[in-house]
């Protein structure tokens, strides 16, 4: 199907769906367009009702649109509620073109339809038959589907549907429903664009080698009950995120699983970018189901550095509120990447969301760490040694003698695999400037080998 694309201002199609005003006083129910094919498609084959297209452009095969009339009606949709079942969409190797815009249809069901570029799904595998490897997309224009963009009244719903070889695999909107749909070898697996931010959901969705598997374009409220990434062997490579969102679009809740098996690539993990998430921020779920082996999955904080969950998921539950607000925050976050077992940090977050400072450390040996410590009293801190010894650099610095100038010191945690090894005690002061400590061992010498944290008042 090659032939040109219709009203190239507004529709862009080469298939055009009625264009019916969508009216919204009085209320119109919306005309019934199907499409259905006799026998389920089979992704890459070759049998059943296939509409295929070599065309090129930023137009798509089938899409709608409907201009502004009065009385005012909704928008530029068209009053038409497609049905699309058993069916494959088809264009080719990374495609310049959308498979099917319903950006502006009222209403959608589709159902075990198949978007594809003709390769077979099992292209990259290491050992597949035949043997092929997709080109990674780059034409930003070119999706698998674009869901309706407004759907306050009617139905958007996607089922039992493969997607795979677009820049776009699916682009969900508001009020989106996905169940049991595949995305695959795509830039984006889904990528969210939910109009206003509004709400949509899925269930058990389930998406690999996509560069981004979960990603968003516009402010979005998602629920997703399971997502299901694999992780798999071969030459396509592996995705760089799992959840990718640096500008803190998507919000809501969603059941991650993870899986491998075989010649395992390392994929990526979650990506949270700076600034402040509203409606409550998003969280993600860990599951171990079905790990077979797999990598564990990593997050990625306002790209610092990976934090990991540990071999077979160390950890499983991770959350990141970022809401900065007027104050700034502290944030909590078990860290497996640079603590070994396990332990657990605490960020101190300005408004603007960066930069985040290691508050205090609790390391998996059950040592505290503090970047620094307030104790009530005249003047306090904490200083960590160098060989066995410190000098406090304080305005009320004094030499003790037991009523106006007590110095008080306490051991207040060491490096992660470290043990103390001395009592701390004042040597020195300069009174007015500073006083001195060091570690001491039983028999009273210094301990050069201590680096504790030595918390310190002055009473």
């Amino acid at each position: 199907m090659n032939g040109p694309f219709q009203n190239t201002s507004t529709a862009n199609a080469i298939l055009q769906v009625p264009t019916i005003p969508y009216v919204q006083t009085p209320l119109q129910a919306p005309a019934q367009l199907a499409l259905i094919g006799l026998t389920q498609p089979v992704p890459g084959g070759s049998t059943g009702a296939i509409i295929q297209t070599s065309q090129g452009g930023s137009g798509s095969i089938i899409g709608g649109y409907a201009a502004t009339v009065n009385p005012p009606n909704f928008g530029t949709f068209t009053n038409v509620g497609l049905h699309l079942k058993n069916l494959t969409f088809r264009a080719y190797d990374n495609p310049n073109i959308t498979a099917l815009n319903l950006a502006n249809i009222v209403t959608l069901e589709a159902d075990t339809i198949n978007i594809d570029t003709g390769l077979p799904p099992n292209c990259g595998y290491t050992g597949s038959t035949p043997t092929c490897t997709p080109t990674t997309p780059t034409h930003t224009n070119a999706a698998g589907i674009v869901m309706p963009y407004i759907d306050n009244i009617g139905l958007a719903n996607v089922a039992n549907s493969r997607v795979y070889g677009f820049y776009n695999n699916y682009i969900p909107s508001e009020h989106s429903y996905l169940s049991n749909d595949w995305s695959s070898w795509g830039y984006n697996c889904y990528n969210w664009n939910s109009a206003g931010g509004h709400s949509s959901s899925a269930t058990q969705i389930k998406g690999e080698h996509c560069t981004h598997i979960i990603t968003a374009t516009s402010r979005s409220y998602i629920s997703i009950s399971e997502i299901g990434i694999e992780v798999s062997g071969g030459a396509y490579p592996a995705g760089t995120y799992d959840v990718y969102d640096p500008s803190n679009l998507l919000n809501g809740f969603m059941f991650y699983e993870k899986s491998g098996g075989g010649a395992l690539v390392t994929d990526g993990g979650i990506y949270l970018g700076a600034g402040t998430l509203q409606g409550g921020g998003f969280q993600a779920t860990l599951a171990t189901l079905g790990n077979n082996g797999g990598p564990s999955p990593s997050v990625n904080v306002f790209g610092a550095s990976a934090w990991g969950f540990g071999g077979g998921y160390g950890g499983t539950f991770y959350s990141w509120n970022q809401q900065t607000g007027t104050y700034g925050e502290t944030d909590f976050i078990n860290n497996c990447y640079t603590l070994s077992p396990c332990g657990f940090d605490f960020y101190s977050v300005p408004q603007s969301g960066t930069p985040l400072t290691l508050a205090a450390r609790i390391d998996g040996a059950g040592n505290a760490h503090f970047n620094s410590i307030n104790i009530p009293g005249r003047a306090s801190g904490m200083v960590t040694l160098s060989s066995g010894a410190a000098t406090v650099t304080t305005s009320a610095a004094c030499t003790p003698n037991g009523t106006t100038c007590n110095i008080v010191l306490a051991n207040c945690g060491v490096p992660s695999g470290q043990t103390v090894l001395g009592t701390p005690i004042w040597t020195s002061t300069n009174v007015g400037v500073s006083f001195n400590i060091a570690s001491a061992s039983a028999t009273n010498t210094e301990v050069t080998g201590d680096s504790s944290n030595i918390c310190w008042r002055i009473n």
